[in-house]
C-alpha cells in the first residue's frame, strides 16, 4: 500500500509484484518503453455459497488497475465460462482468511482477491421489458432497485418517458398464448411484492381489467430452512453401467441407480436460457407441450424446454435456419436420448422383459406416424433453469434459506434420466423414508455419471415390485439459476405396454401408452392404476 521504493533497474532485471496492485508503472531516469509488464493469470474457485461447491476454475485478471476495470474483465471470464449473460453480474464477493465473504467494490477492495483462491457472484435480477411497439427486451437490475429506479431504468431501453409500470403474469411465453393477468405497480411495496425473475413488464399502456397488484393470485411455494440443505447423501459406492447385475440388483430394490456411461454427456444447458426471451418466442413451437416437435415456457422464475420426435423438431428448426437449434438437437437432445433410450432397453431387460417387448413400445412401436393434433405422450428431453428469485418467493417474502422450485412428485415415465446441474446441488430423493441429497452423491461419482429413478409407468409395469421415486429440488433464496436436463422414457401412445407376470394382482388388462398416461392423476399424488 502506497508507493513502492525505488528498485535497481538495469535491463534484464525482473520485478516481481507478489500480489495483485492498484495504480501505476513508472519509471524514472528511464523510458517506460524499456519495461514490459507481464501479467499471469490467478486461478480462482467460482463457488455456489449455499452449499460451498466449487462451480469453475477461473483464470481472473490479476492486472494492476482501477476496481471498475478489474471487474469488467472478471465479469466476462465468468460469463463465457459459465454460460451466464453479463448483464446478469451485479457484482463479486471473495472469501477473506477470517472466511468472511468481501465485496469488490474499491481499488483497496483489490487486495482481497490475492488473498483468497475462492470467490462468488452477485446477480442482478432479469426483468422482460415490452415497447410500445411490442418489442420485447430483456433488462437485468440490481435487487436493490426502487420503484422510481426501476422506471429510469425502464425508460432507457423503451426511449420514452415512464409514468406507471404494469406486470403481466399467468401465460408461457410463446406465440398463441397470452398473458391472463395485469396488475398496475404504483407504490415500493407493490414493486418490492412482483420484482422478480423473468416478470414481463410493461409501461404506460392501460391493460383491461388492470388489478392492484397486492391482489394478484401468486400460489405460495414451501419455504425451507438449513436443515433441508443438510440432507444426508448417499454412502460411497463404485457405481456400474445400465449393463450390470449389481446395478439391476440396486434398482430393483431401491428404484434409483448412479450410472456410469460410456458416452460423454452434455452439460447443462445455459446458453439458449441466456439467450433474450424475444428470440426464444420468436422460433417455432407448439403451445402444447404434450405434442411432437418442442415447446418453451417461463412463468415465476421457471424457464422450460420441452423437446419430443426429433425429426418433426428438425423440421421446424430447418426452415428457421436456426444455427442454435441445430446445436441443440446435435449437443443435447441427441445424446440424451441416446442414453435414456439405451439405459431403459439394458435396465429393463435385467428386470425381466425382452427386448422385443421394450422395442415396440418404446421405440419402434408399428412404425405408424401420429394424425395432425395427436397427443404422442413419448420419451422427451427437457431442459430447466430455476432462478434464485422467483416470483412466489419475492411475492409472498417468504422466510427461511431456501425454497422448492420444484416439489415434491413422481414422474409420470418409465424411468428418468438426469445429469447434474449447472450448480451441483438441488435434487433430492426420499430414500427409506428420508430425503437424502442425491446430487452430491452424483457429482461425487465424477464425469459420465447420471442419476436413473423409477417413475408411475415402471410402478404400473412391475405390479409395484420396483418403487417408483419421489423427488424434488430445492435451492437456496437469492443463489445462483440452476440449470438441468433431462430425459424421461414413455412408451408410445398406440404401443400396448408390457408388464411382468404377477401372481399377486388381480389386474390383467393391456392398455396403451395414452391410456396408462391417462391413468396418471397429473398431480403430485399416487396413481391407483385399476381407477376407471
Amino acid at each position: 500500500r502506497g508507493p513502492l521504493p525505488t528498485a535497481p533497474f538495469t535491463p534484464g532485471t525482473t520485478i516481481t509484484f507478489l500480489r495483485p496492485i492498484a495504480g501505476k508503472l513508472q519509471c524514472s531516469h528511464r523510458p517506460l518503453s524499456d519495461c514490459e509488464l507481464q501479467i499471469k493469470k490467478a486461478t480462482k474457485k467460482l463457488v455456489h455459497k449455499a452449499s460451498g461447491r466449487t462451480l469453475a476454475l477461473l483464470a481472473l485478471p490479476t492486472t494492476p488497475t482501477s476496481a471498475s476495470k478489474w471487474l469488467r474483465e472478471a465479469f466476462g471470464v465468468i460469463s463465457k465460462e459459465m454460460g451466464i449473460h453479463v448483464g446478469a453480474i451485479a457484482g463479486l464477493e471473495v472469501q477473506r482468511a477470517s472466511n468472511a465473504w468481501k465485496t469488490i467494490v474499491t481499488e483497496e477492495d483489490l487486495f482481497h482477491p490475492s488473498n483468497t483462491s475462492r470467490v462468488a457472484l452477485l446477480l442482478n435480477i432479469r426483468s422482460v421489458v415490452q415497447h410500445p411497439s411490442g418489442a420485447l427486451t430483456d433488462c437485468y437490475m440490481p435487487p436493490s432497485t426502487s420503484l422510481e429506479q426501476a422506471k429510469r431504468c425502464i425508460e432507457k431501453v423503451v426511449e420514452t418517458p415512464v409514468t406507471t409500470l404494469f406486470a403481466m403474469f399467468d401465460g408461457p411465453e410463446n406465440k398463441t398464448s397470452e398473458y391472463k393477468c395485469f396488475a398496475v405497480v404504483t407504490t415500493e411495496s407493490e414493486w418490492g411484492s412482483v420484482f422478480a425473475d423473468g416478470v414481463h413488464i410493461c409501461a404506460n399502456t392501460t391493460p383491461r381489467e388492470a388489478i392492484p397488484a397486492f391482489t394478484l393470485p401468486i400460489p405460495k411455494i414451501p419455504a425451507l430452512d438449513e436443515i433441508s440443505f443438510k440432507a444426508p447423501s448417499f454412502p460411497f459406492t463404485r457405481w456400474s453401467g445400465a449393463e450390470s447385475p449389481n446395478t439391476h440388483a440396486f434398482f430393483k430394490q431401491h428404484g434409483w441407480a448412479i450410472l456410469k456411461c460410456a458416452d460423454n454427456l452434455p452439460q447443462p444447458l445455459q446458453s439458449y436460457f441466456a439467450s433474450p426471451i424475444a428470440e426464444k418466442r420468436a422460433n417455432p413451437m407448439s403451445p402444447d407441450d404434450r405434442t411432437w416437435g418442442w415447446h418453451h415456457m417461463t412463468h415465476q422464475g421457471k424457464e422450460i424446454l420441452k423437446v419430443r420426435d426429433v425429426t418433426s423438431f428438425e423440421k421446424g428448426w430447418k426452415a428457421g435456419k436456426d444455427a442454435t437449434a441445430q446445436d441443440l438437437l446435435s449437443d443435447y437432445y441427441s445424446p440424451m436420448n441416446k442414453c435414456g433410450l439405451e439405459i431403459a432397453r439394458h435396465l429393463l431387460r435385467g428386470i425381466g422383459f425382452t427386448t422385443e417387448e421394450f422395442e415396440k413400445a418404446f421405440v419402434a412401436g408399428d412404425q405408424r406416424r401420429p394424425s395432425e393434433g395427436e397427443e404422442p405422450y413419448s420419451s422427451f428431453f427437457e431442459a430447466f433453469r430455476y432462478s434464485g428469485t422467483p416470483l412466489s418467493h419475492t411475492f409472498h417474502h417468504s422466510d427461511g434459506a431456501g425454497f422448492t422450485p420444484c416439489d415434491s412428485h413422481f414422474d409420470i415415465g418409465c424411468i428418468t434420466v438426469t445429469t447434474a446441474s449447472s450448480i451441483g446441488q438441488g435434487m433430492q430423493i426420499k430414500h427409506e423414508g428420508r430425503w437424502i441429497d442425491i446430487e452430491k452423491t452424483l457429482v461425487d461419482a465424477g464425469e459420465n455419471h447420471v442419476l436413473v429413478f423409477a417413475g408411475e409407468l415402471m410402478d404400473y409395469m412391475t405390479h409395484s415390485t420396483i418403487p417408483k421415486v419421489e423427488h424434488r429440488v430445492i435451492m437456496a433464496a437469492g443463489s445462483l439459476p440452476r440449470h438441468s436436463s433431462i430425459f424421461e422414457v414413455l412408451p408410445l401412445p398406440w404401443a400396448v405396454v408390457p408388464r411382468l407376470a404377477s401372481t399377486a394382482s388381480t389386474d390383467t388388462e393391456q392398455r396403451t401408452g395414452k391410456e396408462v398416461f391417462h391413468l396418471r392423476s397429473m398431480g403430485r399424488s399416487s396413481v391407483n392404476w385399476n381407477a376407471e
